[in-house]
Parts: C-alpha cells; sequence; structure tokens
C-alpha cells in the first residue's frame, strides 16, 4: 500500500539537505519546471533539474522567451550530496547544461543516467563521463536493492532514433519494489 501525504518544508536547500527519511518512505519535491528531486532510503535524485535561467538568456528578445515557470528553486552548487542525476531527454530545460555541469563537478560519485544515444550530449553538457550510465528502452538498472530503473522510450512528437537504433527521447521510471511488482 502506498500512502501519500503532504508535508512543508521551509525551502528546497533544507529538502535537499535532509539527512535521513524514515525507512520505506518515497520523499518529492518539485524544482520546477519538468524536475523534481527524490529522497528514498536516504539517497538523493533528481530527475531533469532546471536550476539555472539557461533558456531565458538563451531566447531573450525574441518572439519565444522561455521565461521560467517559477523562480529557481536553489541553486545547483547547493548539492553536494546527489547520488543520482537523471534525465529523460537533450532538451534544455530537461538537461540543462549550467544545471549539470555543476552537479557533476560538486558530487564527484553522483551518477548520471541518460538515454544511451545522448550520452555524447551529455558530456558536451558538462557531465564527467566516468560518472555516465546509458540507459536505453527496456533496459533495467539496479541503483540498489530496493529501487530500479527501466527505460521506456518516448517521444513528443515523433520517436527518434540514432544509426544504433537507440531511442533520443527517452522517459525513465522507478518502480520501488515492494511497490510495484512486475
Amino acid at each position: 500500500m502506498i500512502k501519500i501525504s503532504k508535508e512543508s518544508i521551509s525551502s528546497t536547500e533544507d529538502f535537499i539537505n535532509i539527512e535521513k527519511i524514515p525507512k520505506n518512505e518515497v520523499q518529492i519535491v518539485w524544482l520546477g519546471q519538468a524536475g523534481f528531486a527524490l529522497k528514498f532510503k536516504n539517497k538523493l535524485i533528481t530527475i531533469d533539474p532546471y536550476l539555472s535561467d539557461f533558456l531565458s538568456k538563451k531566447y531573450k528578445g525574441t518572439i519565444f522567451p522561455h521565461i521560467r515557470l517559477m523562480k529557481i528553486p536553489l541553486q545547483p552548487d547547493k548539492i553536494n550530496n546527489l547520488d543520482y542525476y537523471l534525465s529523460t531527454h537533450a532538451h534544455s530545460d530537461h538537461m540543462d547544461s549550467e544545471t549539470l555541469t555543476t552537479l557533476s563537478n560538486n558530487n564527484p560519485n553522483c551518477r548520471i543516467i541518460v538515454p544511451a544515444a545522448e550520452v555524447e550530449e551529455a558530456i558536451k553538457r558538462g557531465a564527467q563521463s566516468h560518472q555516465i550510465i546509458p540507459i536505453n528502452d527496456g533496459e533495467r538498472i539496479e541503483l540498489d536493492k530496493d529501487l530500479t530503473i527501466i527505460g521506456i522510450g518516448a517521444s513528443h512528437e515523433v520517436i527518434k532514433v540514432n544509426e544504433k537504433e537507440e531511442f533520443i527521447i527517452q522517459v525513465i521510471v522507478f518502480p520501488i519494489k515492494g511497490f510495484i511488482t512486475n
């Protein structure tokens, strides 16, 4: 059974720095745009963290200025305990170079999980190659005994694949053993 509750936090930075959470509880906080931070068994995981204003700067003065939906909830240099960084695809508000570079540098033990077809792009955007774990459609990555990631191919309009038939746009799901059965 999954229990869902709502709790207040004083800040996103406080959430990031909480050291212990209840044993079988998943805690989630929205980072704005499509980004989330999750805590499970004292592991910190981010999904598509967009913690800069890269797109607003890039598109300033254009017909589509790409203004953020909310203020940046915390600066990426405030995150020094990241275990896993997940990117669903390489759009700049999902694999943000300013955020990725900082998180990769400040969290040397962090594993960066990206679609297999986007490994080179992740490196160009600041991920250190030794941190990267590629994932493709249908692949499973066991992060620990209670946390598995399964790659699911997806797209915005058209499914795109590279020359190796790897999905360029990917969605990653996280079955937590005991909550989701096969």
